[in-house]
């Protein structure tokens, strides 16, 4: 469903919905009820920077914006970590 989405209305509450609505390419437009947490509200001042999301004002807008997908990213972080990992037990006999 989402990959027809022509725009997107997610709430601010779980940096997961908003990470799968933004790999879409569809407009993605945040609505952030009080009392959210500081580490989303990061979360959601660098996509916002990035131009993948807008904060919800009331209406509908249209954008692009090249759809988020940190694959290698992820790939890359998770392969040094385990290296690290590695060594450090090799390092320890």
């Amino acid at each position: 469903m989402l990959a027809a989405a022509q725009a997107i209305l997610v709430t601010a509450d779980s940096v997961n919905m908003v990470g799968e609505a933004a790999a879409t390419g569809a407009p993605v437009h945040v609505y952030e009820p009080a009392g959210g947490s500081a580490k989303i509200t990061r979360f959601l001042d660098g996509m916002v920077a990035a131009g993948a999301v807008r904060r919800y004002g009331g209406a509908f807008e249209r954008w692009d914006y090249a759809p988020a997908d940190p694959t290698e990213e992820i790939a890359r972080e998770t392969a040094r970590r385990f290296l690290a990992k590695a060594a450090r037990g090799a390092a320890r006999g």
